[in-house]
Protein backbone atom coordinates (compact mmCIF):
# COMPACT_ATOMS: atom_id res chain seq x y z
CA UNK A 1 0.00 0.00 0.00
CA UNK A 2 1.62 3.01 -0.82
CA UNK A 3 2.39 5.83 2.14
CA UNK A 4 0.25 8.73 1.79
CA UNK A 5 1.89 12.05 2.12
CA UNK A 6 0.82 14.44 4.69
CA UNK A 7 2.29 17.56 3.43
CA UNK A 8 3.32 20.49 5.87
CA UNK A 9 0.75 22.60 5.45
CA UNK A 10 1.57 26.46 6.95
CA UNK A 11 -1.41 25.90 9.31
CA UNK A 12 0.82 22.91 10.62
CA UNK A 13 3.68 24.30 10.75
CA UNK A 14 2.56 27.73 12.86
CA UNK A 15 0.85 24.89 15.31
CA UNK A 16 4.14 22.97 16.03
CA UNK A 17 5.87 24.23 19.56
CA UNK A 18 2.81 27.02 19.69
CA UNK A 19 0.74 27.71 22.57
CA UNK A 20 -2.60 26.29 22.83
CA UNK A 21 -5.96 28.40 23.40
CA UNK A 22 -3.70 30.93 24.71
CA UNK A 23 -2.59 29.29 27.64
CA UNK A 24 0.66 27.18 28.07
CA UNK A 25 1.17 23.57 27.10
CA UNK A 26 3.58 21.34 27.54
CA UNK A 27 4.86 20.04 24.34
CA UNK A 28 4.60 16.12 25.66
CA UNK A 29 0.72 16.88 26.15
CA UNK A 30 0.34 18.99 23.20
CA UNK A 31 -2.58 17.01 20.76
CA UNK A 32 -1.53 17.77 17.09
CA UNK A 33 -4.29 18.82 15.56
CA UNK A 34 -3.08 17.80 11.93
CA UNK A 35 -2.91 14.68 13.76
CA UNK A 36 -6.56 14.52 14.67
CA UNK A 37 -7.33 15.38 11.15
CA UNK A 38 -5.39 12.88 9.64
CA UNK A 39 -7.75 10.54 11.68
CA UNK A 40 -11.09 12.23 10.83
CA UNK A 41 -10.11 12.02 7.07
CA UNK A 42 -8.53 8.30 6.54
CA UNK A 43 -9.64 6.66 9.33
CA UNK A 44 -8.91 5.76 12.93
CA UNK A 45 -7.75 1.99 12.39
CA UNK A 46 -6.18 2.34 8.70
CA UNK A 47 -3.78 5.51 9.52
CA UNK A 48 -0.29 4.45 10.41
CA UNK A 49 1.82 5.88 13.45
CA UNK A 50 3.97 6.39 10.72
CA UNK A 51 1.70 8.88 8.78
CA UNK A 52 0.89 10.39 12.43
CA UNK A 53 4.31 11.58 13.16
CA UNK A 54 4.66 13.33 10.28
CA UNK A 55 1.49 15.20 10.63
CA UNK A 56 2.42 15.81 14.48
CA UNK A 57 6.12 16.83 13.07
CA UNK A 58 7.97 14.09 14.85
CA UNK A 59 10.05 11.47 14.24
CA UNK A 60 8.26 7.90 14.79
CA UNK A 61 10.32 7.31 17.86
CA UNK A 62 9.56 10.26 19.27
CA UNK A 63 5.77 9.74 18.87
CA UNK A 64 6.02 6.48 20.57
CA UNK A 65 8.14 8.61 23.85
CA UNK A 66 5.72 11.23 23.70
CA UNK A 67 1.89 9.45 22.98
CA UNK A 68 2.45 5.70 23.25
CA UNK A 69 -0.15 4.99 21.34
CA UNK A 70 -2.74 6.49 18.58
CA UNK A 71 -5.06 6.36 21.53
CA UNK A 72 -3.16 8.28 24.22
CA UNK A 73 -1.98 10.92 21.49
CA UNK A 74 -5.58 11.71 21.11
CA UNK A 75 -6.20 12.09 25.07
CA UNK A 76 -2.33 13.43 25.73
CA UNK A 77 -3.87 16.32 27.49
CA UNK A 78 -6.08 14.17 29.89
CA UNK A 79 -3.75 14.36 32.76
CA UNK A 80 -3.31 18.05 32.64
CA UNK A 81 -6.92 18.44 32.87
CA UNK A 82 -6.85 15.93 35.47
CA UNK A 83 -4.20 17.95 37.33
CA UNK A 84 -5.85 21.54 36.94
CA UNK A 85 -9.08 20.13 38.58
CA UNK A 86 -7.10 19.32 41.62
CA UNK A 87 -5.32 22.40 41.88
CA UNK A 88 -8.31 24.07 41.65
CA UNK A 89 -9.72 21.86 44.53
CA UNK A 90 -6.82 22.76 46.69
CA UNK A 91 -7.28 26.70 46.33
CA UNK A 92 -10.73 26.71 46.85
CA UNK A 93 -10.31 24.27 49.73
CA UNK A 94 -11.90 26.51 52.36
CA UNK A 95 -15.38 26.81 50.25
CA UNK A 96 -15.95 23.29 51.10
CA UNK A 97 -18.47 21.27 49.27
CA UNK A 98 -18.13 24.64 47.00
CA UNK A 99 -14.69 24.15 45.50
CA UNK A 100 -15.87 21.24 43.17
CA UNK A 101 -17.69 24.46 40.71
CA UNK A 102 -14.63 25.90 40.53
CA UNK A 103 -12.69 22.97 39.73
CA UNK A 104 -15.62 21.53 37.17
CA UNK A 105 -15.63 25.43 35.66
CA UNK A 106 -11.63 24.73 35.76
CA UNK A 107 -11.90 21.41 33.20
CA UNK A 108 -14.61 22.98 31.05
CA UNK A 109 -12.42 25.95 30.42
CA UNK A 110 -9.50 23.87 29.45
CA UNK A 111 -11.76 22.03 27.19
CA UNK A 112 -12.97 25.11 25.93
CA UNK A 113 -9.76 27.10 25.13
CA UNK A 114 -8.92 25.29 21.97
CA UNK A 115 -12.53 24.88 20.23
CA UNK A 116 -11.04 23.37 17.13
CA UNK A 117 -9.05 20.84 19.39
CA UNK A 118 -12.63 19.76 20.75
CA UNK A 119 -14.30 19.81 18.24
CA UNK A 120 -12.20 17.72 16.29
CA UNK A 121 -12.09 14.76 19.36
CA UNK A 122 -15.60 14.93 19.78
CA UNK A 123 -15.80 13.79 15.75
CA UNK A 124 -13.44 11.76 15.89
CA UNK A 125 -14.81 9.84 19.20
CA UNK A 126 -18.52 9.51 17.51
CA UNK A 127 -16.81 7.53 15.24
CA UNK A 128 -14.94 5.41 16.97
CA UNK A 129 -16.35 3.17 20.11
CA UNK A 130 -12.60 2.54 21.40
CA UNK A 131 -12.22 6.17 21.92
CA UNK A 132 -15.69 6.63 23.66
CA UNK A 133 -14.83 4.14 26.28
CA UNK A 134 -11.50 5.95 26.71
CA UNK A 135 -13.89 9.11 27.69
CA UNK A 136 -15.90 7.32 29.58
CA UNK A 137 -12.80 5.79 32.29
CA UNK A 138 -12.24 9.78 32.28
CA UNK A 139 -15.55 10.45 33.50
CA UNK A 140 -14.57 7.70 36.63
CA UNK A 141 -11.32 9.91 37.25
CA UNK A 142 -12.98 13.04 37.39
CA UNK A 143 -16.12 11.46 39.63
CA UNK A 144 -13.48 9.69 41.82
CA UNK A 145 -11.43 13.30 42.38
CA UNK A 146 -14.97 15.61 43.40
CA UNK A 147 -15.93 12.27 45.58
CA UNK A 148 -12.12 12.24 48.10
CA UNK A 149 -12.32 15.66 47.86
CA UNK A 150 -16.15 15.68 49.34
CA UNK A 151 -14.66 12.97 52.07
CA UNK A 152 -11.55 13.99 52.64
CA UNK A 153 -11.73 14.35 56.26
CA UNK A 154 -12.95 10.61 56.48
CA UNK A 155 -10.04 7.94 57.29
CA UNK A 156 -9.68 5.61 55.00
CA UNK A 157 -9.30 2.15 55.57
CA UNK A 158 -6.16 0.46 56.46
CA UNK A 159 -4.99 -2.19 53.77
CA UNK A 160 -6.25 -5.18 53.44
CA UNK A 161 -9.42 -3.82 56.12
CA UNK A 162 -12.36 -4.08 54.84
CA UNK A 163 -14.14 -0.61 54.07
CA UNK A 164 -17.60 -0.14 56.16
CA UNK A 165 -20.60 -0.34 54.11
CA UNK A 166 -21.87 3.33 52.71
CA UNK A 167 -23.31 5.51 54.70
CA UNK A 168 -25.75 8.34 54.09
CA UNK A 169 -22.94 10.94 53.40
CA UNK A 170 -20.44 8.28 51.54
CA UNK A 171 -23.44 8.04 49.48
CA UNK A 172 -24.42 11.79 49.05
CA UNK A 173 -20.51 12.20 48.19
CA UNK A 174 -21.19 9.94 45.65
CA UNK A 175 -24.29 11.16 44.16
CA UNK A 176 -23.11 14.92 43.91
CA UNK A 177 -19.70 14.13 42.61
CA UNK A 178 -21.13 11.74 39.41
CA UNK A 179 -24.02 15.02 38.66
CA UNK A 180 -21.58 17.60 38.75
CA UNK A 181 -19.57 15.30 36.04
CA UNK A 182 -22.83 14.71 34.02
CA UNK A 183 -23.79 18.25 33.87
CA UNK A 184 -20.54 19.41 32.96
CA UNK A 185 -20.65 16.81 30.47
CA UNK A 186 -24.06 17.79 29.26
CA UNK A 187 -23.18 21.57 28.81
CA UNK A 188 -20.00 20.41 27.17
CA UNK A 189 -21.83 18.99 24.76
CA UNK A 190 -24.26 21.62 24.31
CA UNK A 191 -21.66 23.92 23.69
CA UNK A 192 -19.63 21.70 20.84
CA UNK A 193 -23.24 21.60 18.81
CA UNK A 194 -23.66 25.37 19.37
CA UNK A 195 -20.60 26.20 17.69
CA UNK A 196 -18.94 27.72 20.47
CA UNK A 197 -22.11 29.77 22.32
CA UNK A 198 -21.65 30.77 25.60
CA UNK A 199 -22.85 28.36 28.28
CA UNK A 200 -20.71 29.00 30.91
CA UNK A 201 -22.90 31.31 33.12
CA UNK A 202 -25.49 28.83 32.86
CA UNK A 203 -23.28 25.43 34.21
CA UNK A 204 -21.88 27.58 37.02
CA UNK A 205 -25.61 28.25 37.98
CA UNK A 206 -26.37 24.68 37.47
CA UNK A 207 -23.11 23.21 39.36
CA UNK A 208 -24.03 25.98 42.34
CA UNK A 209 -27.48 24.45 42.55
CA UNK A 210 -26.33 21.31 42.37
CA UNK A 211 -23.93 21.82 45.50
CA UNK A 212 -26.61 24.12 47.60
CA UNK A 213 -28.98 21.52 47.48
CA UNK A 214 -26.95 18.25 48.18
CA UNK A 215 -23.46 20.15 49.19
CA UNK A 216 -23.55 19.92 52.99
CA UNK A 217 -24.75 16.41 53.21
CA UNK A 218 -21.91 15.48 50.74
CA UNK A 219 -19.52 16.69 52.86
CA UNK A 220 -20.68 15.85 56.21
CA UNK A 221 -20.93 19.43 57.23
CA UNK A 222 -25.00 19.98 57.30
CA UNK A 223 -26.80 20.60 60.75
CA UNK A 224 -26.68 17.11 62.56
CA UNK A 225 -29.79 15.47 64.42
CA UNK A 226 -29.18 16.01 68.32
CA UNK A 227 -31.97 12.68 69.20
CA UNK A 228 -34.17 10.31 67.95
CA UNK A 229 -37.52 10.67 66.30
CA UNK A 230 -40.44 8.54 67.51
CA UNK A 231 -43.78 8.43 65.93
CA UNK A 232 -46.64 7.18 68.04
CA UNK A 233 -50.17 6.38 66.74
CA UNK A 234 -52.63 5.86 69.31
CA UNK A 235 -56.32 5.80 69.61
CA UNK A 236 -58.19 8.62 70.72
CA UNK A 237 -57.55 9.19 74.07
CA UNK A 238 -57.18 11.50 77.10
CA UNK A 239 -53.66 12.92 77.74
CA UNK A 240 -52.81 10.30 80.24
CA UNK A 241 -53.58 7.46 77.44
CA UNK A 242 -51.12 9.03 75.28
CA UNK A 243 -48.31 9.73 77.42
CA UNK A 244 -48.76 5.81 78.34
CA UNK A 245 -48.51 5.32 74.77
CA UNK A 246 -45.40 7.09 74.18
CA UNK A 247 -43.48 5.95 77.28
CA UNK A 248 -44.46 2.33 76.30
CA UNK A 249 -42.77 2.72 72.84
CA UNK A 250 -40.00 4.29 74.29
CA UNK A 251 -39.24 1.41 76.13
CA UNK A 252 -39.65 -0.70 73.54
CA UNK A 253 -37.22 1.08 71.54
CA UNK A 254 -34.79 0.53 74.23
Amino acid sequence: MPRRAVLPTPRLRRRRGRLTGGSLVSVDHRVPHAALELLLSCGYDTTSVEELAEAAGVSRSTFFRRYGSKEDMVFADQDERLAAARAALVRHSDEGPGAVVHAALTVFDTQTADPELARLRWRLMHKVPALRDRELVSTHRFERLFRDHLLSDVPRPAEGEVPPRPDRRRVAAVALAAAVVSVHNDFLRSWLRSQGGDVRPALERALQGLVQRHGHEAAGTGPRATGSTVVVVTAAGGPHEVAAEVERALRERG
